[in-house]
């Protein structure tokens, strides 16, 4: 495993109803939040789904999609160690200060963790 390209969005009313999907929706029209590509682990993504703040709905890496609320992931937006931000080479990072700013705490968000290898 090379590394992960990381996504977080608001979903659509469409992908809502579709969550389980094979992966491929067409995203045209989500919001998204922040989007990096990182070397690092997904720890914190793994820390969220032990503590029951994240559920992974798709495992196969293309991609592994978890949801989870974004009081519990935004947050964590502002650790770029924490989450492997700026770590691969020639690569930066993508975070819409103000569109998570906007975003309620309890707004159900998909994050997708697209495998590199």
């Amino acid at each position: 495993m090379l590394g992960w390209n990381v996504s977080i969005y608001i979903p659509t009313p469409e992908q809502m109803q579709d969550l389980k999907d094979s992966g491929h929706h067409d995203y045209s029209g989500t919001q998204g939040l922040a989007y990096w590509t990182t070397t690092s682990m997904l720890g914190w993504l793994h820390e969220l789904e032990m503590q029951g703040k994240a559920r992974k709905i798709l495992d196969s890496g293309y991609p592994l999609r978890y949801t989870a609320r974004a009081r519990d992931v935004l947050p964590l937006l502002a650790d770029e160690a924490l989450l492997g931000m700026g770590v691969w080479p020639h690569t930066g990072k993508s975070l819409y200060p103000d569109r998570i700013a906007a975003c309620p705490g309890d707004q159900l968000l998909i994050i997708d963790a697209m495998d590199q290898s």
